[in-house]
């Protein structure tokens, strides 16, 4: 006899049921109306808060579930490389990080951008 196992969903997993659920025009809006609220609570409050770190997970779980809609959950990671990797730039040309940190956060990056 054959056992079958039951293995709880991941997060992804249910950020991905979301994504397919809602139509692409539904999440764009819904992202939209997301970015107004962290923008809102950026602008009104001088230090974090729950509700700050709620709407910056509501931006982040949209922009997700639209990447997983455009089937671009890679140009995520190679974007967020990408931009890591840029500002990591500035910091050395500023004299914020040494070569040496330079040259260590910067091995391993992939990036279409350029």
């Amino acid at each position: 006899m054959i056992e079958i196992e039951y293995v709880e969903p991941t997060l992804i997993d249910k950020i991905r049921l979301i994504s397919e659920k809602y139509s692409k025009k539904h999440q764009w809006v819904k992202a939209i109306e997301e970015v107004h609220e962290l923008l809102r609570e950026l602008i009104l409050t001088s230090e974090p808060s729950e509700n700050l770190w709620l709407e910056m997970v509501d931006v982040a779980v949209m922009s997700i579930q639209i990447a997983m809609q455009h089937n671009a959950m890679d140009k995520l990671g190679i974007g967020m490389e990408y931009k890591v990797s840029r500002q990591l730039k500035r910091m050395l040309e500023e004299g914020v990080i040494t070569t040496e940190e330079y040259e260590k956060y910067q091995s391993n990056t992939r990036h279409q951008f350029d």
